[in-house]
């Protein structure tokens, strides 16, 4: 059926809703509606979408069927359904006269302007009344020609247009475009269509054009489909949907200065490094010596954005702190595990991150150094922490890209909790 250049075959199209004259009959219409029998002698049925028709195909070729479909009446015996078609003189003349016990009557008939009525016969066989005549129209289908279309692919992590131009021939204005799960043989799988967000077919019925939104797309193989209205449809394919690289991983180092800022302790605390971080001016400064590293893991690509996972090592120096004749000395260290969704805001160019995990962290060989000379015995602990961040991602190259941020951390330590914004600069290589 897909390389047929004119079917003339038609679909129907009603104008009017039926209404009886004779209103102690209820008789009242429904707009046709698809078959739901199969019709005798046929190899298989392709459903249409339009109410009003569907198609058969059949050995000699493919045809229309209408159907004209009222709702059923109480204690009727039978009806009589009276098709007429118009004449060049514009002179109705008779071309169905049918009984029936059902409320439907299905015919294939060519293009052309017709009316229909309805007569109601009761249990006695009496005409018990009938319908006012019901004029509509039958056009010609015409059947499209897909020869090609282009790109065959579009990769969702890749900079490109979104758009398919199909070429062929006979693409009425207002076909459908849209691409349709391609059948694997022997695997069962859902069906999914995807439509155009925009479509644009050329005056001359031989180019058409499709633009897809990014957040609308699937992976998958797809056929391309142009469908004329009146069913008759016209396929090519596989096209394909996905991503160039289906797993990334980013390995970035970058420098992480340090700001403390609700330390909980109090001059109450026995411990001498818990005291003295709650009694000097700790808080107020910022430790600029830091350096973190992220080995991020992305094996989730979707159209919505990409997750993975992300380990992010640190370490932190307290050197610089120096108030009142004394500082502290020693190391803030521990590592996140991080949860990291991925926004693509410009394809491989910016890129949103935002993270979610937590660790352990531990004051590495802390200890309080004082002008004449003493140091305080280290201390050491470790605890868990809690960790939130944002960044932006900008790829300078294909590969190596800069990330701007900053992340909050909250540390669990029984005798020294606290929360601290570490931002960063880094500079990674995607592999």
């Amino acid at each position: 059926m897909e390389n047929k250049k004119h079917i003339s075959l038609v679909f129907l199209m009603l104008f009017g809703i039926l209404s009886f004259l004779a209103a102690q009959t209820g008789v009242t219409a429904t707009a046709p509606a698809p078959a739901n029998e199969p019709v005798p002698q046929v190899e298989s049925i392709s459903q249409s979408e339009n109410l009003s028709y569907y198609i058969v195909e059949t050995e000699e070729g493919v045809r229309f069927v209408q159907r004209i479909e009222w709702n059923p009446v109480e204690y009727v015996y039978r009806y009589e359904a009276i098709v007429e078609q118009r004449d060049a003189s514009n002179v109705y003349k008779e071309i169905l006269n049918e009984s029936t016990e059902v409320n439907f009557v299905e015919i294939s008939i060519p293009a052309g302007r017709y009316r229909y009525k309805i007569k109601v016969y009761n249990l006695l066989n009496r005409l018990e009344g009938e319908s006012t005549w019901q004029e509509f129209e039958v056009y010609l289908a015409i059947q499209p020609v897909l020869d090609s279309f282009s790109p065959g692919r579009f990769y969702l992590d890749e900079e490109g247009t979104t758009v398919i131009t199909i070429t062929g021939k006979d693409f009425v204005e207002n076909a459908e475009v849209f691409l349709v799960t391609r059948p694997v043989p022997g695997k069962t799988q859902e069906s999914v269509r995807l439509t155009p967000s925009q479509k644009k077919i050329d005056p001359t019925g031989r180019v058409a054009e499709a633009s897809f939104s990014d957040l609308d797309l699937k992976i998958g193989m797809y056929d391309v489909v142009v469908q004329n209205p009146g069913g008759l449809r016209s396929s090519a394919g596989p096209f394909y949907i996905s991503f160039q690289k289906p797993i990334d991983l980013n390995i970035s180092i970058g420098w992480t200065p340090m700001k403390i800022f609700n330390y909980m302790s109090d001059s109450s605390e026995t411990n001498e490094h818990a005291r003295y971080v709650a009694t000097n001016e700790f808080m107020d400064y910022i430790y600029y010596y830091g350096l973190s590293m992220r080995f991020t893991f992305i094996p989730i690509k979707k159209a919505f954005g990409y997750l993975g996972v992300e380990l992010a090592p640190y370490i932190s120096s307290f050197s610089g702190n120096e108030s009142d004749g004394y500082a502290v000395e020693g190391f803030l260290t521990g590592a996140n595990v991080n949860f990291v969704y991925q926004k693509h805001f410009i394809k491989r160019k910016l890129v949103g991150n935002a993270r979610l995990g937590g660790g352990i962290s531990m004051f590495y060989d802390l200890k309080i150094s004082y002008d004449t000379g003493l140091i305080s015995d280290p201390f050491t602990t470790w605890f868990y922490s809690a960790n939130v961040g944002l960044s932006l991602q900008y790829f300078i190259t294909k590969k190596v890209f800069v990330d701007i941020g900053a992340d909050y951390q909250q540390n669990f330590s029984g005798s020294m909790p606290s929360g601290l914004i570490r931002p960063g600069i880094f500079f990674g290589y995607q592999f």
